[in-house]
């Protein structure tokens, strides 16, 4: 009976793969203990050699032994030339191979230092009322630590505390919260090496809030025809001056770009003004800094585009998590008997209000798709030259972008179709700052953050 097959299983501490710096080799890191079946018959042995993959250039991986041939062989992988790298994380794969069959598993390096630094708060802001029930923590994402510590209290002592977590993630769900009740939150970070103290904390207050009121008139037709945003596409008549369209939602990532158009009736051979308000940070406000939206006029049509559609929108990268209102405002406008464009909370005009709902999401933190385990970028942080690897099954281009912190796409790419994938870049003209790679990949797409110092 011939069974040409064998596995491998990787059993290391997680601390094992994670080293402060100054940075020494790395032994014993793990131990990869070959399992059965591992003859080629009843007989003859099978031989399987190891190798490490996709590991940065100045790493070196050496497996004692280097070869095996019997069940249950304890390997020792030992990683040198991390004193040549930066901090950051590494992924990289072992493979056993025995010339008739080949298993391979991907493993993550995790270099740091111990300058270690306190995390900035971002939301809920601190003195934020108005919160929705259940809402989304985030703060400054540290590509120096590993893991958090969150604490909330009711009280600023924090003496009376409702929640006290460790998570890997720069956000938490607070789904314990209470209505009309005042949060005192703060975090610590750490890694292998070191910890913070706590940041200093924020104070925010739960409240059940709900957007102005605002509607036109039905004594004409002046209407919105179409809201198309990301995946909303509404074609709609005026069948009331208020119209509540928010079972229909969209979801959207921070800091990427979406077209919004929308198309309106002008009621015959008159010109209409239609706005646009999106409540990102989630506090039943329209009257914020970059929550207003100009789509422009239009005029003598029954179904027709505003001026400005399609206007591409960039999710702020300050944007709360999680449900939030798009409302949408086409008016008659005739400045000159006092028409002037649409207010965010007018009542009895001649026009239409239609509400929507946006989802917000953090997609370096949430996506699922097959790209999302096998992406890297290494090393990270870097100098604007780094490493984009991936392994993917679709035989479709690779395409990569990357953006500044605005949403400004500052480089584009497309390559050709390979199933280990790895491409150096290059931002020459880069400045030191926060970027994000996005790489699409047939119907799959991810996006990671990359810091160039």
């Amino acid at each position: 009976m011939s069974v040409f097959c064998f596995s491998v299983k990787v059993s290391y501490a997680a601390e094992a793969m994670s080293k402060c710096l100054p940075k020494p080799p790395i032994p014993n890191c793990c131990s990869i203990i070959l399992l059965a079946p591992f003859t080629d018959s009843l007989i003859n042995p099978i031989l399987a050699a190891f190798s490490a993959e996709n590991l940065p250039a100045d790493l070196n991986a050496t497996f004692n032994p280097s070869s095996a041939s019997s069940n249950d062989t304890e390997v020792t992988l030992t990683i040198t030339g991390t004193e040549n790298i930066n901090v950051g994380t590494y992924e990289f794969d072992i493979t056993g191979n025995s010339g008739t069959e080949s298993f391979s598993t991907s493993l993550s390096l995790g270099v740091f230092d111990s300058s270690l630094e306190t995390p900035d708060l971002l939301t809920p802001n601190n003195g934020q009322t108005g919160v929705n029930q259940n809402p989304v923590l985030t703060w400054e994402e540290l590509p120096n630590a590993n893991t958090y510590q969150l604490q909330i209290a009711s009280d600023e002592q924090f003496t009376a505390i409702v929640v006290d977590t460790e998570t890997e993630n720069n956000t938490y769900a607070f789904t314990e919260s209470q209505l009309n009740t005042n949060y005192f939150w703060r975090v610590k970070a750490f890694n292998p090496c070191s910890e913070t103290e706590f940041a200093n904390f924020f104070e925010f207050q739960i409240s059940d809030c709900s957007v102005c009121p605002s509607e036109g008139n039905l004594d004409y037709d002046t209407a919105t025809t179409l809201v198309s945003f990301n995946t909303i596409d509404n074609s709609s008549q005026k069948t009331s001056a208020y119209n509540d369209y928010t079972n229909l939602n969209t979801t959207v990532v921070i800091n990427e770009n979406y077209d919004l158009t929308v198309n309106v009736n002008t009621d015959g051979e008159y010109e209409t003004y239609t706005r646009v308000w999106i409540d990102w940070n989630q506090n039943c406000s329209f009257d914020d800094p970059g929550e207003q939206y100009n789509l422009g006029t239009t005029y003598n049509t029954s179904n027709g585009p505003t001026q400005n559609s399609p206007l591409n929108i960039t999710v702020p990268s300050d944007a709360s998590l999680g449900e939030t209102t798009m409302r949408v405002s086409t008016k008659l406008y005739f400045p000159f008997f006092g028409e002037t464009e649409p207010e965010s909370c007018g009542e009895g005009f001649d026009g239409e209000v239609e509400d929507y709902t946006v989802i917000v999401t953090d997609e370096l933190s949430t996506s699922s798709n097959e790209l999302a385990d096998s992406f890297a970028i290494y090393p990270n942080p870097n100098q604007g030259e780094f490493t984009v690897s991936l392994r993917s099954e679709n035989p479709s281009p690779i395409d990569i972008n990357v953006f500044d912190i605005t949403g400004r796409r500052i480089f584009t790419q497309s390559y050709e179709y390979q199933h280990d994938f790895s491409q150096n870049l290059r931002l020459n003209q880069a400045q030191a700052g926060v970027y994000f790679v996005k790489v699409s990949n047939g119907n799959n797409n991810v996006t990671k953050k990359v810091i160039v110092e």
